[in-house]
């Protein structure tokens, strides 16, 4: 098992600083979410052999290695996890995993997402189980239940608003079951990436991310030993 921190918090870090940044928070694998600098989201990468070249360099020398990159392509042998999004193409769990075993490819395989939990279908145990083995990946941050107090958790301007709200927090700080994800997690023989997928602590994004990689050490600790 990988456990895996994105670093989109620290975007403003140069790229080749990142491995040692995330070494020295207490990760060795990353998910190179994407960056201006690098990978822009739907545009053209922007670095060269010679920076990709001096980045693996990097990259060894911390003993960080590159767990995913976001977002992946399912052509010329790389593997694609999909990860059902909230006001995506598809954005329930059931859904996403039926998609999967459609495609029918050994390189397509299954991504859950903690804090898009009550966009796609509020059932983790139920979502893994269906999943089973396409689970390869899993983002973990906390979010709160947006459909709560009769939908009026969150009030959006003008009423009838299409906007789709939630957060990727701390665990601990919103509504998400961790002790049940875990649990289903390990009940089906999960086996792939523990991302920490947290975005909404820049302020503190260091401490952030050392909390969450004490907490998922916790639950794999606590579920697979």
């Amino acid at each position: 098992m990988r456990i895996a921190l994105d670093p989109y918090m620290f975007r403003h870090v140069p790229l080749l600083e990142l491995p040692s940044l995330v070494a020295e928070l207490g990760y060795e694998w990353m998910e190179l979410s994407p960056r201006d600098d690098v990978t822009p989201f739907f545009l053209h990468p922007r670095i060269d052999d010679a920076t990709v070249a001096a980045f693996r360099k990097e990259l060894s020398a911390a003993g960080v290695g590159i767990s995913s990159v976001l977002p992946l392509f399912a052509r010329e042998g790389i593997k694609l996890a999909l990860e059902p999004h909230p006001d995506d193409f598809i954005e329930d769990g059931r859904a996403a995993v039926d998609l999967i075993r459609g495609v029918n490819s050994p390189l397509v395989s299954f991504l859950y997402c903690a804090p898009h939990n009550f966009h796609q279908g509020n059932d983790a145990p139920g979502i893994l189980r269906h999943a089973g083995p396409l689970t390869t990946a899993v983002h973990l941050a906390d979010t709160f239940d947006h459909t709560g107090s009769s939908g009026l958790r969150y009030i959006v301007n003008p009423p009838g608003s299409a906007a789709r709200i939630h957060q990727h927090l701390d665990i601990g700080q919103g509504e998400v079951d961790f002790d049940e994800l875990f649990r289903e997690l390990a009940a089906t023989g999960f086996d792939g990436t523990l991302v920490s997928s947290v975005f909404a602590w820049e302020e503190r994004a260091a401490e952030s991310s050392r909390f969450m990689r004490a907490a998922i050490d916790r639950y794999v600790k606590a579920n697979w030993s």
